[in-house]
């Protein structure tokens, strides 16, 4: 038998909707201070940049505090047919975002890349990659929203479409900076690039996880929780 939503998320844990959007709002938020670390770097601004990795790294300590609370109190919970077991998924997906953040971040703490290796990643818009990942977590966080509506089936589908879509995007745009940053057309030294290669890839799980976290949307609807 199909187990509307309101059942889902009010029968015994009226608090998990609110734990898994307060997870996601502060993890994206963590996620958020990327954006002005890029742009710091871009300004040659070292200082204001690793305020920056310090924000993101103490900010995503709090959210695996918020997220261990929140896998306990879902763990004492009672679920229908594995949904407790989603639900933890998600809410891995989700603090994964902010690992993603501060681990692409602290690359810029560990060695102090010359500027002249900065301004040509600078040559591609690195800003719009960095805000493509951030809309698709934002877009995750409308379709779990959608869980709560009449027509939840439909519209949580329509809006995982939505962040897989926006998850593509980013990749495409990682794509063009990290092709530009590959050919090296300044002999940068091999580690100053392959640090920023792999802060890129590691920012983009990011997007990653949200599109994860969809995927798991997706599971509940296809197991008739709508």
């Amino acid at each position: 038998m199909s187990l509307h939503r309101l059942d889902l998320f009010t029968r015994g844990e009226g608090r998990v909707l609110d734990l898994i959007i307060s997870n996601l709002d502060y993890c994206t938020d963590t996620a958020r201070h990327l954006i002005p670390l890029v742009e710091d770097l871009k300004n040659h601004d070292r200082t204001k940049a690793l305020e920056e990795v310090r924000t993101i790294g103490e900010m995503e300590t709090k959210a695996d505090g918020m997220h261990q609370s929140a896998v306990e109190t879902i763990s004492g919970g009672s679920f229908f047919g594995g949904i407790r077991e989603d639900i933890i998924g998600l809410l891995e997906d989700i603090d994964n975002i902010a690992d993603a953040a501060k681990d692409s971040s602290r690359i810029f703490s560990q060695r102090e890349i010359p500027f002249q290796v900065l301004d040509y990643l600078f040559k591609k818009d690195v800003s719009a990659d960095v805000e493509k990942l951030i809309e698709t977590a934002e877009a995750l966080k409308s379709a779990i929203l959608a869980l709560s509506d009449k027509d939840a089936k439909t519209k949580v589908v329509e809006l995982a479409t939505v962040v897989e879509r926006k998850e593509e995007e980013a990749d495409d745009l990682r794509a063009l900076v990290l092709d530009n940053l590959l050919k090296n057309e300044i002999n940068a030294d091999a580690l100053d690039v392959i640090l920023l290669k792999q802060f890129l890839e590691v920012a983009d799980d990011v997007a990653d996880s949200s599109e994860d976290g969809s995927d798991v949307l997706l599971v509940l609807i296809s197991k008739g929780y709508t």
